[in-house]
């Protein structure tokens, strides 16, 4: 208070700050948390749709170099190649990389000398066309030692190599190659094993070089191409000899240069249910292991991409019926393919 003139003036007083109550606070936190809640699942299916639409354009340049491929030679790629002494092998995906914008990877490639490439690391190239962001590798580009055995991995050239998401379509069993439970395989597909010299007439697991006008169930009935998914905890419990010494992530070597065992790398088929998972007690022998290999599959919630010999991709759904993936993976059998699968 102070005078003026002889009267007293006063002066009004600032209202005094209250705080929050700790009740407000709580009830603050609570409708923030909630919030967060309610947010969380939709920025995560937002993300799954974005690696979903990623996943489908990688599948659409594979598919479209697949087309070029063809165009330049008038006939699809080899799956895998073999040759004897030692068993060793060149991947369609060295075929396809100067279609994938890998033209000085393409030019530098070794064809006669295939420990080259391991050793020099063009084997441990991460192609980002070749990864599905929804898959899963514990390490990518990976290392593993040499192991040439039948009972081994088959990898003939230690070093590290680089994985992929995708596979060919094989057909009706992709692996094993030679023996049951699964076996032999049998190339009824698009892309699988070729002999080299190749024979006239080649018997199963083995196939001949085709083209187009060779898929007689039709292009857009036929699958080129799929997903392959990695992350398979129980596949990893039965020992390391029941596994062929290998993680699941490391059976995704698109520069596989060793024998048959490859077609259990770059290929899949329907033998077995997309998205098939190894059981909880996977029980021993080789069961375990033969049936994932095969399986398509992937992270993308409820199915995986497949690229047709069209070039169209689409999404199947986990649930399709076995016998329309059958149908769908061969490439004359004369199965009937009706409705919107």
């Amino acid at each position: 208070m102070v005078f003026s003139l002889g009267w007293p003036m006063f002066y009004p007083q600032p209202p005094r700050r209250r705080g929050f109550t700790l009740i407000e606070l709580l009830v603050v936190i609570s409708i923030i948390a909630v919030l967060i809640g309610l947010l969380l699942p939709a920025v995560q299916k937002v993300r799954d749709a974005a690696a979903r639409v990623r996943c489908s354009n990688n599948l659409k340049q594979l598919g479209l170099a697949v087309h070029n491929y063809h165009v330049t030679y008038n006939r699809l790629p080899k799956g895998l190649t073999q040759t004897s002494g030692p068993w060793r092998g060149i991947t369609f995906y060295v075929h396809l990389l100067p279609y994938i914008e890998q033209e000085n990877l393409a030019r530098q490639w070794d064809h006669n000398n295939l420990q080259a490439n391991t050793d020099s690391g063009r084997a441990g190239t991460v192609i980002s066309t070749l990864v599905c962001p929804a898959d899963y590798f514990e390490q990518n580009p990976f290392q593993v030692p040499a192991n040439p055995t039948s009972s081994g991995s088959g990898v003939n050239y230690a070093g590290f190599y680089a994985g992929t998401s995708y596979a060919g379509n094989y057909g009706t069993v992709s692996y094993h190659p030679g023996s049951i439970p699964l076996g032999p395989a049998q190339p009824n597909g698009v892309l699988y094993l070729h002999l080299e010299p190749s024979p006239p007439n080649p018997t199963p697991p083995y196939g001949r070089q085709i083209s187009f006008s060779d898929i007689r169930d039709g292009a857009s009935n036929t699958i080129l191409l799929g997903e392959k998914f990695h992350d398979a905890p129980n596949f990893n419990l039965p020992p390391p000899s029941q596994r062929s010494n290998l993680l699941m992530y490391q059976w995704s070597m698109w520069a596989w240069s060793g024998g048959w065992k490859g077609t259990g790398h770059i290929f899949c088929s329907c033998a077995v249910p997309i998205n098939h998972m190894v059981p909880n007690s996977p029980g021993s022998g080789w069961l375990a292991q033969d049936m994932r290999v095969n399986a398509w599959g992937s992270g993308h919630p409820g199915g995986a991409n497949f690229c047709m010999v069209d070039g169209t991709v689409r999404f199947f759904q986990q649930t399709m019926p076995q016998a329309l993936l059958c149908a769908l993976s061969t490439r004359a059998g004369g199965e009937p393919v009706s409705g919107d699968f």
